[in-house]
């Protein structure tokens, strides 16, 4: 696989979870509006149908109330962080989930050829973006058009020039149409996932034999797209709505940035990561994979405790006791 391509979301997009921009207060009014209580936990019952579900707690992200859950099945306990609008921050599904399909192939061979960890201790996730494109008018007279990746509280993720490539989300240039018992396959385990479904073409990129992305349209002819694994997993979905769709979080940071009045389409991404926690001589360190076997981020508490330490010894005398005079109000 070429690895400056991803599936769904970039390495900027997810790479770093606490980093983004900030939106203002005022209102839009082409934004969805908050959620009521029964609202929320109705989603939260039908993205898990057959679990109980109990408030961990509340806090806040990029001014946006979180709520998190703890989810219990059969399989297993899991968490969930839902936003006051309704959207999906992150959610995880329990170890247990899908036996030994819960982890794509290309990530399984990542996890077991870099790391000694079980990868029994694997965490899955899921979670939401919003991608806007939105046209821009350059001095020459040409109009470029620009993908923006927000996630559910309004962060910017990336940014991405739109080409003939890319003209549809998850697609890239050099994907290609294919057929066969494995796109057949893809097929079946599409119709089964989405019930009523009609497939419309099944797409794969040149050197990827494990992901499938099928193109299809739902019961009221609307066109979506999902990724499929080679067996059998849904690791992500695609679905164009409506610009009135967006959360208010996201249509703000539009409002505050850009030009709303040129938004052109708008996409609901979901997608799947894998995470592993490891001890090693440098601390706790957590790495994040892709389904397509790409390391998607590693973290290090104590790096980056180390980097704020340093980061701090090159401040000025000026700055430095500054900080120490309003810390000490």
């Amino acid at each position: 696989m070429n690895r400056n391509r991803h599936w769904i979301i970039s390495t900027a997009a997810l790479a770093a979870l606490s980093v983004g921009s900030v939106f203002t207060a005022a209102d839009t009014a082409w934004a969805a509006k908050p959620k009521s209580v029964d609202e929320v936990q109705q989603a939260l019952k039908e993205q898990y149908p057959d679990a109980k579900f109990e408030k961990a707690g509340e806090h806040n992200v990029n001014g946006v109330q979180v709520t998190d859950y703890k989810i219990t099945t059969k399989e297993g306990d899991s968490t969930a962080q839902v936003t006051q609008y309704g959207d999906f921050l992150l959610w995880g599904k329990p170890r247990g989930y899908g036996g030994t399909n819960a982890i794509s192939a290309p990530a399984n061979d990542t996890l077991k050829g870099l790391f000694k960890g079980d990868i029994s201790n694997v965490d899955i996730f899921q979670t939401s973006f919003y991608a806007v494109d939105i046209q821009t008018s350059g001095k020459s007279g040409s109009n470029d058009t620009f993908r923006l990746r927000f996630d559910p509280v309004g962060r910017l993720r990336a940014v991405e020039r739109i080409t003939a490539g890319n003209r549809e989300p998850g697609m890239q240039a050099d994907m290609k149409k294919v057929s066969g018992p494995d796109a057949q396959k893809a097929e079946q385990y599409a119709t089964k996932y989405f019930k009523g479904a009609k497939i419309q073409n099944v797409y794969q990129a040149p050197d990827e034999k494990y992901l499938y992305l099928v193109d299809m349209q739902d019961a009221d002819n609307q066109d979506f797209k999902a990724i499929m694994s080679a067996s059998g997993r849904v690791v992500a979905r695609i679905d164009q709505v409506n610009k009135a769709d967006l959360p208010q979080p996201v249509s703000q940071a539009i409002d505050q940035y850009f030009n709303g009045e040129r938004i052109q389409k708008v996409y609901r991404e979901d997608s799947e990561f894998y995470q592993l926690t490891q001890q090693s001589a440098g601390g706790q360190v957590t790495i994040r994979i892709r389904p397509d076997g790409e390391v998607m981020s590693v973290s290090n508490p104590q790096a980056d405790e180390d980097h704020a330490a340093t980061a701090s010894d090159r401040q000025s005398p000026a700055k430095k006791s500054n900080k120490k005079a309003s810390d000490n109000r």
